[in-house]
Order: C-alpha cells, then structure tokens, then sequence
C-alpha cells in the first residue's frame, strides 16, 4: 500500500487540484462584484447627511450617489441660508453700545484640560447666573491670594463705524478711556492722569469690535464634512471621507485633508441654525490636541431684532493645558443709536500729563489749565502756558491765605505734622510754595515741606504715595533704605498728613519728634535710634565705561531668570544717584569710589512678585548675580567690604510698668 501512494497521487489529486483553482478564480470574481454592489448600497444608506468624495476609478451609479449628492445639497443650501442670515444681522448693525463685564485670570492651575474646562463651562451656568463668575475664576485660578468679591471690570463700548471708545473701571474710581478713529489711538490712564496720544498705526492697543462678541461663518474654501442636528449645523474643515478600498473597513480611510498642507490643523464649528451665527469654534492639533475653544451662550433677539449673545468664553491650550481664560459677559446692548460727535473726543484735567507720539519723537509734559478736546493745537498750546505769577482769582487768594496760617512752625518749633485740610484748599498748595506749573495729579500723595526764614520755602512731592515712617525717614532724617534698620511692617503703616520742618535742626532732634509723631499716629511706641556700626556693604570702583548690547537703551538692572510675575521701572541721573538705586535694588549699601564722570546713566530695574504673595513663593534677589551684570555693562567693578557706617535703627519701645504690676513682682 505503501508503494502505491506516487501513483494515486498523480494519477488523482493532481488532475483535481489543477481543475479545482479556475473553479475558485471564477467564484472569487462573482462574489467580489457582489460584494462592491452591497457595499455601494450600504454607504448610500449609512451616509445620507455627509459630503463623500468619489473615487476617481469608481464608476457612479445614479441610484446609489444620488441620496448622498441630495444630502449634501440641501445642508449646503441650509448652511448658506444660515450664514446670509448672520452677515444680514450684522451688516444692519450701524452703530453699537455695549455694556459687558470683562475678565482674564493671570495664573492657572495646572493640568487644566480641554475636557476639565467643559465640564466647567456646564457647571457654572453664566447665563442664568453671572455673579458664579467668581466661583468659574476661583477654579481655574492659581493664586497665593483669595478671589476678589468682584474679579471683573465693568466696561462700557461705544461703536460707530471707524470710531470706537471704551471705558474701563477695575478700581472702583475714575475709569480709563480709550479713544480710536481712523489716524489716532487716544488713551486716558486714571491712575497716572496720563493722556496718550498715538497714531493708530503705531497703538498697542486692542480695541474691542463685534467680532468679540459674535462670529461669522464665512464659507468653506477646503474639504469639510457638514451635519445638522437639533437646529444646528456642524463642519469639521480639514476632514473628508475617502471612498474604501477593496477589503478594508470604511472608518480607516477617514483622513485629514489638511495633514499634507496645514500640518494636520482641523477647525470644528457649529453654527446655529437659526441666527447663522457661530455659538461654538476649536482649533485641534493632530500632535498637541486642541489649540483653543470659544462658547457664544445665552442668545436673544431684542426689540430691534438683532439677536445677541449674553456669554462669550474663549479658552488657549498649549499641550493641552490651559494658559488663558477670557470671559465676557454682555449686560446691556443698544444698536444703531446715534451718538453724539463729542463721544469720541476727549479732554484733560489741569495737571494731566500729555504723552504726544505724532512727530516721530515721543514727548511728554503737564498741561496747567483744563482741556476740553487734546486734539486742538489751540487749546494744547493754551493749556501749556505756565501759570501767572500773581494769584489773580479770589478762589485763589482765599485757600492761599488759608493755607499759609496753617502750614507754619512756632519758634522753638522744628517738625510738625499737618493732618490734610479740605482737599478744596489744598490742591493749591503749590500756589502757596510760589510755583507756577500744576503738580501731577495723583488719587494720594504727601508733601514734606522745608520751614526757611519765617515761611514755607519748598517741598518735595511724593506723587501717589502716601506717607510711611519709610519715606519720611528718607526725606527728612536723610537716611537711605538701606541705612535703616528695624520691623518691615511698621516703617509701611501709613502716616496721614503733610510734614513741615526745619532743616538745620539737629538729626537727633529730628528723629525724636517723628518718633513722638510716628508713636501718636500708629498707637505704638516708637524710638529712632541713631548708631554707628561696622558691617558688610559693596564699594564700587573704576572709571565708568558704558558698554551696552546692539538695541540695548538702557542699563539693566536684572535680579536674574525669573518665570513669575514682574514689572519694570525706568530711570535716568547722575552715576553717583544711579549707584545709590543699586544700593537700595539689592538691598545693600553702596559706596561710590568711582572715578567723577559727567555721564548720564538711563536705567531700567525689574521688580519681581506682588505684595501679596507669599514669603516661601518670592522671588531671591542674588546682589552678585546682579553687580557682576553691571560691571559687563559699565567698566566698574564691586567688592564686598567691612566698612565703619552710621544707620538708624527703629525700635519698638516696652511699654512703661504700671505701679500695679511692681506690687505683684
């Protein structure tokens, strides 16, 4: 049996195999024909509301395409209905008064996803109830403080074709303005009364349009796939579906367009149906997920039948993390309303400061006298003019001679504090001092004025600053920060009042009557003591050589890398007065053993932190990290020496024993 099997093989299996595989090849085909008509079918069932893009090698068949080409065809017809409707809505609109609240967070707490700021968004509902804004903020903010009461500023927009102005009050005071038409940016800062004027082309400013409030879908110009449902139509851009090929599943031939062109960025919108306008938009990334996100909630049509959206929230990812919240929360909305051309003109107080950037030369100066449009060569020049030297309106006479039986010292007399009078007197206290330009004009501030000869001679102005032991130690005593030692919180408490002083009187005399002051007024016993010590300062020597980067206008000083929050002050002097800002910047004495120079030194120093953060959180200032930086950029250099100097020590005095606490010892 064994030697039969080479012959039953050949002469039986062989021949059958060879009949079998033509058989196969033609079963093969039949069922492949089969197979792509139900497939067909399938697709054109499966896909009635989708945009599918042919295969080119495909023959269409009337009976299967046509559903899905109908399809398409009436959501592009709904979606061009739907957009005509938004551009209509917004082209009617002329004129616009907006009334909103506004709010950004500065620090976020960290990992906040995409996913984590939609379960947000549908937790707080803005729309019903605006004041959880707070609790929104609270969730996404990092912050060493608490939440204001408040976190929002309440704005008011005006827009009127090529004009806008905005208004902005985030202090509970004056609010800020901001002006802009076709050629100029005007900005008014309250805090500083300070009144920018720039041409638009050269304005940093982003002034808010209705493109911040409501957005329009302006056609697709790529591949797209479009739905609808409940009232609402939704286009993926930068998507199609392929047509399969033979033996693979559908769902694998999905693919971005825009991955061979626009490195695989897709943009999802959904559109409201009835509006036409946007209610939703993301930006996604095929690598870094989604790239930003934007809510219009609460929509409703007024009287003049533009509908509007009562919410605008837009988030920024970067790797999926959130780095930016902005809120927007609209109150009240008026339309084509015609404003006023005085609107869109704005004046300024006597004692503005005028910030003109027209000529090319950025000039600043004060104004003596009110301004009713900054616009007017006439009145600018007008408002320049210094003041007369006499006093020529009796509202002028009047608080003079007010002011001059108050500001007085006694004969014996050599410090004083003079509680504030009524702030309708003093703003005319530099007409007393016999100056003939209006002081800036600060929301706080103190004068320390010297006693000379019988009468008030001059002051020294602390603009936007009120009083501490701190400041008046220096003006007075002549004492730098660094020369003082002693509690932190008690030289910040505030002291009330201007100050008026003699001079010539001796230094410890001096810090005897501010300590008696200091003691009244902050109910603490106080003692200034003057000491004369050895301890570690910096001794700068060399001869001054300027040596800054290309572009580089100042001289820097610079605490070192840093990622928190910091801000930057600008300065110019004397070398011998720039050495005594690195002194008090880094927090150590100084001595200036330079070689004379005439130079004139223009700085910029960086301050790091808020006052409320926390001590563990602060940034460390290295003062070697910072004179080694400044000797690259001046020629001198710094060494650290023990030297003899003299400091003013702040005590806090025991309080006396009572006759009643000596019994019980």
């Amino acid at each position: 049996m064994t030697q039969n099997q080479p012959v039953l093989r050949r002469l039986v299996f062989q021949p059958f195999i060879r009949t079998l595989f033509p058989v196969m090849r033609i079963v093969a085909v039949v069922i492949g024909v089969l197979w792509t008509g139900v497939w067909h079918s399938f697709l054109a069932r499966a896909e009635p509301s989708g945009v599918r893009a042919e295969s080119q090698n495909t023959q269409k068949s009337p009976e299967t395409v046509q559903p899905a080409d109908q399809a398409k065809s009436e959501l592009n017809k709904a979606l061009e209905a739907a957009c005509q409707r938004a551009q209509t809505s917004l082209a009617s609109i002329k004129t616009a008064h907006i009334k909103y609240r506004s709010s950004s967070c500065s620090r976020y707490k960290p990992q906040l996803s995409p996913e984590h700021c939609a379960e947000l968004m549908l937790k707080y509902d803005l729309v019903k109830y605006p004041e959880q804004l707070r609790d929104f903020f609270a969730a996404l903010n990092d912050v060493d403080e608490l939440v204001p009461e408040r976190p929002w500023t309440e704005v008011d927009l005006y827009l009127d074709g090529k004009k806008a102005r905005r208004s902005w009050n985030y202090r509970n005071a004056e609010p800020d303005v901001h002006i802009v038409d076709e050629t100029v940016s005007l900005d008014w800062g309250a805090a500083n009364s300070q009144l920018d004027i720039t041409p638009i082309n050269k304005s940093w400013h982003n002034m808010p349009n209705l493109a911040d409030f409501v957005r329009v879908f302006r056609g697709v110009n790529r591949q797209y796939v479009i739905k609808r449902q409940q009232g609402q139509l939704s286009i993926a851009i930068g998507e199609k579906s392929a047509e399969p090929e033979s033996g693979k599943d559908a769902a694998t031939q999905k693919q971005p367009v825009a991955e061979r062109k626009d490195n695989g960025i897709r943009w999802l919108v959904v559109i409201d149906e009835a509006t036409g306008f946007l209610v939703k938009s993301s930006t996604l990334h095929p690598k870094f997920g989604v790239l930003d996100e934007t809510y219009w909630q609460g929509w409703q049509t007024g009287a003049d039948g533009i509908p509007f959206p009562k919410v605008v929230v837009e988030f920024k990812y970067s790797n999926g993390t959130l780095q930016r919240a902005e809120f927007r929360l609209i109150r009240e909305t008026e339309f084509n309303v015609k404003f006023p051309d005085s609107l869109f003109r704005i004046g300024a107080p006597a004692g503005s400061v005028i910030v003109d950037s027209r000529n090319g030369n950025r000039g600043a100066f004060g104004i003596n006298y009110d301004i009713l449009d900054v616009l007017s060569a006439e009145q600018m020049a007008k408002a320049m003019q210094p003041l007369p030297k006499e006093l020529t309106t009796p509202e002028e006479i009047q608080a003079v001679a007010e002011l001059k039986e108050i500001y007085r010292l006694a004969d014996g007399e050599f410090l004083k504090r003079i509680d504030s009078p009524q702030p309708a007197v003093r703003k005319y206290l530099f007409r007393m001092l016999g100056k003939r330009f209006v002081p800036t004009r600060r929301p706080k501030g103190f004068d320390v004025i010297s006693w000379e000869n019988g009468q008030a001679q001059d002051s020294f102005s602390y603009l936007g600053m009120p009083a501490n032991l701190t400041r008046l130690i220096h003006s007075i005593l002549k004492f730098s920060t660094v020369e003082v030692e002693g509690d932190h919180s008690l030289l910040e408490r505030e002291i009330s009042g201007d100050f008026l002083y003699r001079p010539e009187s001796p230094v410890a005399d001096l810090a005897q009557r501010l300590a008696e002051i200091a003691s009244q007024e902050l109910r603490t016993p106080i003692k200034l003591e003057i000491c004369d010590v050895e301890r570690p300062v910096y001794v700068a020597k060399g001869t001054w050589k300027i040596n800054l980067q290309k572009d580089q206008q100042y001289v820097n000083l610079n605490g070192g890398k840093h990622t928190g929050d910091f801000g930057e002050i600008l300065g110019g002097g004397a070398p011998a007065e720039f050495l005594k800002e690195v002194g008090s910047y880094i927090g150590t004495k100084l001595i200036d053993e330079t070689e004379p120079s005439m130079e004139r030194i223009n700085w910029t120093k960086r301050w790091y932190d808020l006052p409320t953060t926390k001590t563990e959180k602060r940034f460390k200032l290295d003062p070697e990290f910072v004179l080694k930086q400044l000797g690259e950029q001046t020629g001198l250099s710094f060494t650290k020496e023990m030297r003899p100097d003299r400091i003013l020590v702040v005590r806090t005095k025991p309080k006396p024993k009572s006759s009643g606490d000596s019994d019980k010892k």
